[in-house]
């Protein structure tokens, strides 16, 4: 197995402590190493940054694109139930005025 170890000095994780660049591709013990490495490490970790930073965009814009669909879908939905709930209104209607009109006679 693959023991974590400093890319620059080449301590492992049983002699000191080993962190991650963010970009998950370079193991280094702490800072004074990380900036020796750097210069030789730069090209690795940009191109992964510009990576997911495109990859983070197009989910973003997927979940937008989603996002109005569902809302477009939910327009659309909202707009057929009132539809329907104004048929039966009007449907309802000359009951209702008839009922409420008996009841104000019995007063």
């Amino acid at each position: 197995t693959d023991i974590p170890t400093c890319q620059v000095c080449h301590q492992t994780w049983l002699e000191t402590s080993i962190y991650q660049c963010f970009c998950r591709k370079a193991l280094f013990c702490g800072i004074q190493c990380q900036e020796i490495g750097w210069e030789q490490h730069q090209l690795t970790c940009t191109s992964v940054k510009a990576e997911e930073d495109a990859s983070e965009k197009n989910a973003a814009e997927f979940v937008t694109d989603l996002l109005k669909k569902k809302q477009a879908e939910d327009d659309d939905s909202f707009k057929e139930e009132n539809n329907k709930l104004r048929s039966e209104l009007e449907r309802l209607a000359p009951w209702l005025m008839e009922k409420t009109a008996d009841e104000d006679k019995g007063d």
